[in-house]
């Protein structure tokens, strides 16, 4: 079942199954604000082998193939610099499950919008989360500017709760520490392996 997501109409689903049985979203047509757009990087991100087409005005904003890997679907939505390198790494800590595509330093950024987190590939926003990457970082970006990237965490559902704030966009862990020291922990070994 596909459920609109707000602000988006006329959404016509091709019901013509890929290789395995997903769907290809053949083309989305939404109301013209960047938060709608901004919604669909972030559905196209947490969903990367289905294949999507978004037009605006009959203009192509973007279209990305089916079945793409993570960082060739990040460079095709035009998230960071061309020239930025990444570091792709998955591990698996505490029946944490995480995924992450991040900017290699030493760029950085200003601020944290360039950190698109998913939980159960549910696109959140976690200051506690924004903050275990500042912290895997600081040995390698200045002080007060923020790494890029997209971090996916698996967890048991019963130990999240997506309720706890009215646009389902913020999180809270009931072990939120344990998450914290996750994170944290596997992106600082993979920074330290690949240096």
């Amino acid at each position: 079942m596909v459920q609109p997501i707000h602000g988006i109409s006329n959404l016509i689903v091709q019901n013509q199954p890929l290789a395995s049985p997903r769907y290809q979203i053949g083309q989305l047509d939404f109301l013209s604000t960047s938060d709608n757009l901004d919604t669909l990087k972030k559905v196209a991100l947490s969903r990367p082998w289905v294949g999507i087409k978004v037009t605006q005005d009959q203009k192509m904003c973007f279209e990305l193939p089916p079945e793409q890997d993570l960082e060739n679907r990040v460079r095709d939505l035009g998230l960071f610099d061309k020239s930025a390198n990444f570091l792709n790494f998955k591990e698996e800590r505490d029946g944490i499950g995480v995924e992450c595509l991040v900017v290699a330093p030493p760029l950085h950024f200003g601020n944290g919008q360039k950190l698109y987190l998913f939980v159960n590939r549910r696109p959140i926003k976690d200051k506690a989360l924004i903050q275990a990457m500042v912290r895997a970082f600081s040995s390698y970006i200045p002080e007060r500017r923020f790494p890029g990237g997209v971090v996916f965490i698996d967890m048991d559902p019963e130990e999240v709760d997506v309720n706890s704030h009215p646009t389902k966009g913020e999180v809270r862990f009931r072990k939120s520490e344990k998450v914290f020291r996750t994170i944290y922990g596997a992106v600082k070994n993979q920074l330290i392996n690949s240096a």
